[in-house]
């Protein structure tokens, strides 16, 4: 019963949101090659424009090569069942999310052995901002998570009944953890072979080493046959998409210095978010008193399963550190493992008789309080209804049916994918297109600004060109929109 209200409490914070977070530039580039599979029969990504300094946007009207597919290939027949939308696509990860938060369970019950940890840490886990806000996002980062905590799980749950099974369905939860997103596939990949070797490496014979490499077989024929159409163009757009990830790794005081800003961008201090915002850190004071306080303590450490769970919780901290791409997304892979070091604090600090239950009970409410708080935020400020709805409303009833616009990829949405509409942030530098509206929002003003250090005749062609062809018509807080004179 605790169970299913905590899961009732996730769904209703996680569609709230999804009902009211302005959608944002990767779930439209996502979102197209499903919609174009569902719709066409092709996974191609024509709502992007060519930009030949942007490697990954080669043949994009083509193939798709530049993500992985299976996130893709779900998109495709989910849309066929139920439509496509906005919220269908976010529905996708919702699910998901449910499917991690009972992984988590399974986990933490046979790590720890204790029912009532688990169920703090899927309290804990549904209830935290961060993971609420990949679960109301469309991209598959909360999928490729979902299918790595499985793989993790499946293992620890099926191996003492039969090692063979466990063998087979972790490392196939890895291999489509991978499919996904390779970030969940290396992580998930790692967890499982150091539980291998940490539980069953006197166990384990090469009969099911063979059983195990079967789903990575299948796998990579399955997306070898789609690569087998142009493998020219996957070296170039996965490649693109791919390079420059460990760049950093040689700066290791960089490396640390930009691992600690993607916490503290994630926490509150991005930047224009308003001083209150900042209050989130306190959320990441007490998941590091969680981990500092399970370390602290000699008796947790010594505990065979807590030891594991520390093991596995270093390895994907010291994974994403090693990553040059700072996202804030990436974090689903590290705050479910501050969860549940915080669970197995909590309870440790419940059973001291030195610190007062009633003083650990207030905190892990007020904790619980101030992340529902931080999705509160969200709810209210209602930015897809205030802000993007008015603009796509304008846009609407001015814009005809063969009217180009040109703007940030989210119009896409509500504009439609099969639109006159392009994701062309050069402004026509490359595609010379001519449109009759220009959208700016946050993304391409970014964008502008970066051109202006690193390609400057990009940023002058784009500020002449609003300036002596286009007029702004249309301005809220969060888009302009500029007419052609």
């Amino acid at each position: 019963m605790l169970l299913l209200a905590i899961a009732a409490l996730f769904l209703a914070a996680t569609v709230s949101v999804a009902l009211t977070r302005i959608p944002w530039c990767d779930e439209a580039w996502i979102a197209s090659p499903g919609f174009n599979l569902a719709v066409h029969g092709k996974l191609i990504t024509p709502v992007l424009a060519f930009a030949p300094d942007d490697p990954k946007t080669f043949g994009l009207n083509q193939h798709t090569y530049w993500i992985m597919p299976l996130h893709l290939g779900l998109q495709a027949g989910w849309y066929k069942l139920f439509g496509f939308s906005l919220l269908a696509m976010r529905s996708i990860s919702m699910l998901w999310g449910l499917a991690a938060l009972w992984s988590w369970f399974l986990i933490m019950r046979a790590l720890t052995e204790d029912v009532d940890i688990a169920i703090l840490t899927v309290g804990l886990l549904a209830t935290d901002f961060v993971f609420i806000m990949r679960a109301a996002d469309g991209r598959m980062d909360m999928m490729s998570a979902a299918l790595g905590y499985g793989a993790l799980a499946s293992y620890l749950v099926l191996r003492k009944r039969n090692l063979n099974l466990a063998m087979i369905c972790a490392h196939s939860l890895v291999v489509l953890s991978g499919l996904t997103h390779p970030n969940g596939g290396v992580l998930s990949l790692c967890g499982v072979l150091f539980l291998m070797f940490y539980y069953d490496r006197h166990s384990i014979r090469w009969r099911q080493l063979v059983l195990a490499t079967v789903p990575y077989l299948v796998g990579l024929v399955g997306w070898g046959l789609y690569i087998s159409e142009d493998p020219k163009l996957f070296l170039v757009q996965f490649g693109s998409n791919a390079s420059g990830r460990l760049s950093n790794i040689q700066t290791p005081w960089l490396v640390l210095r930009n691992e600690i800003n993607r916490y503290l961008l994630a926490f509150g201090f991005q930047a224009g978010a308003p001083p209150i915002a900042k209050i989130k850190v306190l959320l990441l004071l007490g998941y590091l008193a969680g981990v500092v306080g399970t370390l602290s303590v000699s008796a947790l450490r010594r505990r065979p399963g807590i030891r594991v769970l520390l093991i596995l919780a270093a390895i994907h901290v010291l994974f994403l550190t090693s990553q040059s791409v700072k996202h804030p997304v990436y974090l689903i892979y590290t705050v479910p493992f501050f969860s549940a070091l915080l669970a197995v604090w909590i309870f440790w600090c419940w059973s001291n008789p030195a610190l007062p239950s009633k003083a650990v009970a207030l905190a892990v409410a007020a904790f619980i309080a101030l992340q529902l708080a931080a999705v509160a935020s969200v709810v209210v400020r209602d930015k897809y209804h205030r802000s993007y709805l008015p603009a796509v409303a304008f846009l609407k009833a001015h814009a005809g049916p063969a009217d180009l616009v040109v703007g940030e990829p989210e119009l896409a949405f509500a504009l439609g994918f099969d639109s006159a509409f392009l994701d062309d942030c050069r402004l026509g530098y490359y595609s010379h297109v001519d449109p009759r509206f220009i959208v700016m929002g946050d993304n391409y003003r970014g964008l502008i600004e970066k051109f202006g250090h690193d390609s400057p005749e990009i940023a002058r062609y784009i500020t002449t060109r609003l300036q002596s062809e286009y007029r702004p018509v249309f301005e809220n807080d969060t888009y302009t929109i500029f007419a052609r004179r």
